[in-house]
């Protein structure tokens, strides 16, 4: 048999008794903000550190996921560096380490120690890799979880749906019920009129009791009737392709 990886703290005995605060954290934390929310307090804890945040740049800007002492202004730069080094970075009274090596996601731990200098690479890098494993664990369950909740809620509405005999009352709870599944705000359903060459949104949810008819070539909804394929526009993209 392989051997096991050694722990994230192997070379850090340090920090291994906060390692063990964190790895229990995480296995009795039901969703990953209730987790960050009790981590991220011990970690700036057992380093001495007066803020922690755990950040993201997915689309060039830094988002802060969870933070912890008085709110203060992230040295992008200085993450930029480690995010692209692959490894803890430190610059006056700020460190930062990435959670986990070559991750899609990367996400930073960074800490500021307004009273002192910050600690050694290694000890940072131990906390940041233990830290990530402990946030990985919580996700994976919670993913777990939420597929589970979704399977049991689509089979209640599929069996609902089958006794339904009206189509529109049938197509606002397919609306309301992919709202509650994909946690969204509104939702729409598109019918399409080939002939008038017109989507016809039935029900529009979020935007009154009227009908809501688009040509079916606007806006993101027409680019997925033409191609056939689902499209997402994230925040960072050009909003201009939204029919407004």
């Amino acid at each position: 048999m392989p051997e096991p990886a050694p722990a994230p703290w192997a070379d850090e005995p340090a920090v291994a008794p906060v390692a063990a605060q964190l790895l229990w954290q995480a296995a009795q934390a039901t969703d990953t903000d209730s987790f960050l929310a009790a981590a991220l307090p011990r970690a700036i804890s057992a380093v001495g550190a007066d803020y922690a945040a755990i950040a993201s740049s997915p689309h060039g800007e830094w988002i802060v996921l969870a933070e912890t002492g008085p709110a203060t202004a992230l040295p992008a730069a200085m993450l930029g560096e480690a995010l692209d080094r692959e490894a803890c970075v430190a610059s006056g009274s700020w460190i930062a380490a990435p959670l986990e090596a070559k991750a899609a996601s990367g996400e930073l731990l960074a800490l500021q120690f307004a009273q002192g200098p910050p600690p050694g690479e290694a000890l940072m890098a131990a906390l940041a890799a233990v830290l990530g494993q402990a946030l990985a664990e919580v996700r994976q369950r919670q993913h777990q979880r939420r597929r589970v909740e979704r399977l049991e809620a689509i089979l209640d509405i599929a069996s609902h749906w089958n006794r339904n005999q009206h189509t529109e009352s049938l197509l606002v709870e397919m609306a309301e019920a992919a709202t509650r599944l994909l946690e969204a705000d509104r939702a729409s359903i598109f019918l399409w009129d080939r002939h008038s060459h017109t989507l016809v949104g039935r029900p529009a949810l979020g935007v009154g009791k009227e009908e809501l008819r688009v040509p079916d070539n606007a806006g993101i909804v027409g680019r997925v009737i033409q191609s056939g394929e689902p499209y997402r526009i994230d925040v960072a993209d050009d909003h201009g392709q939204i029919n407004r």
